[in-house]
This record gives C-alpha cells, sequence and structure tokens, in this order.
C-alpha cells in the first residue's frame, strides 16, 4: 500500500515538471514568433521607403536616356517617331523609300520615282506634278536653303530657313554635333499639297554610321517624309515633318 502511494506521488512529480516544461517551450515559441514579425514589419517598412513595395517595375534609366538620340540628319527629332522602312518585310534593301508607301512599283518615267541616290547632285529637284504648282519655285528655293546649310553645316542659315519652334528645339552646339558628317543629295520634291501647304520628299543621306537613327545605323539612308511649311514674319519658312510620314531604308550594299 505503502508503494502505490509512493509510485503515485512520483508519477504526479513527473506529470508535473512534463507540464512546466511544456509551459516554458511555448513561451519560447511565441517569443521567438513575436519577434519574427516585429523583424518582418520592419523590413516592409524599409522597403516601402525604398520604394520596392507596391510599384510596378519602372526604367532606372535618367531623364537623358529617354531623350531623342541626335542624329546626322535630325530627321528623328521632328514632332513624331519615324518608322525605320527596312522593318517592313516586303521592301527590299536597295528599295528608295518612296516605294513604302506605294503597293506596286513606280513608273520610271520619273526621275523622282527612279531608285534613290547617292549621287553628287544636291540640288533640289522637282517632279512634273510638282513643277505644275502654282508655288513649286518658291517652295524649291526655300527648300534649297534649307539642304545647303545641311551641307554645309551652317547652323544661322538653316535657322533662317525653318520656323523658329523648330530652331529653338537645339542650339548651335547640338545641331552642328547632329549634321557633322550629313551630306544629303538626290533631293526630290515629288508631289504638293494646299490647306496646309506640304511638300513630300525624297533624299539620301550619308553620315557617319553611329549619327544615324538608332535603329538603322548604316553610313547610307534613302528618306521618305512629308514636310510642312508655315509663314513666320512674312517669310515662308519649313516646319516639322507630318507625324507618321517618316520611313526610311538602308541604301544597297549597307
Amino acid at each position: 500500500m505503502a508503494g502505490s502511494v509512493e509510485r503515485a506521488g512520483h508519477l504526479a512529480t513527473r506529470s508535473h515538471r512534463l507540464t512546466i516544461a511544456l509551459l516554458a517551450g511555448l513561451v519560447v515559441v511565441l517569443v521567438a514568433g513575436g519577434a519574427s514579425a516585429v523583424a518582418v514589419s520592419r523590413h516592409e517598412q524599409r522597403s516601402s521607403a525604398d520604394g520596392t513595395i507596391g510599384r510596378t517595375t519602372q526604367s532606372t534609366a535618367g531623364p537623358s536616356a529617354t531623350a531623342p538620340r541626335p542624329t546626322s540628319s535630325g530627321r528623328t527629332r521632328h514632332s513624331d517617331s519615324p518608322a525605320p522602312a527596312s522593318a517592313a518585310p516586303t521592301v527590299a534593301a536597295s528599295a528608295p523609300a518612296s516605294s513604302v508607301v506605294a503597293s506596286s512599283p513606280q513608273p520610271q518615267s520619273d526621275p523622282s520615282t527612279a531608285p534613290a541616290g547617292p549621287s553628287n547632285n544636291l540640288t533640289v529637284m522637282m517632279s512634273p506634278a510638282v513643277r505644275a504648282h502654282p508655288r513649286s519655285q518658291e517652295v524649291q528655293q526655300l527648300l534649297q536653303s534649307y539642304f545647303d546649310a545641311i551641307n554645309q553645316h551652317d547652323y544661322a542659315s538653316w535657322t533662317q530657313s525653318v520656323t523658329g519652334a523648330l530652331a529653338a528645339r537645339q542650339n548651335n552646339q547640338q545641331w552642328l554635333l547632329a549634321y557633322a558628317t550629313t551630306v544629303d543629295s538626290s533631293i526630290w520634291m515629288q508631289s504638293m499639297s494646299d490647306d496646309p501647304l506640304e511638300v513630300q520628299m525624297r533624299f539620301t543621306s550619308q553620315q557617319d554610321a553611329d549619327l544615324a537613327p538608332s535603329d538603322l545605323q548604316v553610313a547610307c539612308i534613302h528618306w521618305s517624309l512629308i514636310y510642312q511649311f508655315s509663314t513666320e514674319d512674312g517669310h515662308l519658312v519649313v516646319g516639322s515633318t507630318i507625324q507618321g510620314s517618316v520611313k526610311y531604308v538602308k541604301c544597297a550594299g549597307q
């Protein structure tokens, strides 16, 4: 009888000790969990302060990375972003830029639609359709001044042939850097329209490849675009290109 009482007391003591051990372990787990929660909370606060939580992925490039790259011809600095005609799978690399906007081959009787330069001819030429326009001579003289200024790298003359808004987009140093190696040739006025006055142009530019458009870095490019014109201080001036009209393709052999 005494032995049974002793064993019962011994079991009660072991049960009491086990209960204390379990309670102690539970306290340790709770304390550790609370510390982890605090650590996670603090990490989220730091991450939120750094802008890495709750924000969609954005470019880490600075403002200069989004600015248009200067090109030797300056065409990409106009009001629209030209799409390279070479991206069209049906256009051969040697085709003139004007073929990009035509669904069928152009008649070769008109030199302005024949395969483009480059050439030694820096004169602005007119197609028969343009020559019949009553303002063709006036516009041709203005465009000749415009392209002469580019080919001669004459910023002052260039600013006199373009709108004030266009001239204000770049200073002398920026413009000279962009046009440093440019030679425009085989320049054609292909068509003209009124209200507003616009001219469809085609020409070939030669330049250092690293000064060409960033998506077509070659030394020779055929261009097709539409210039719009306006009058400032009583004089006709060249404005920016028509949005979506600028197309370009590399010359043959590039």
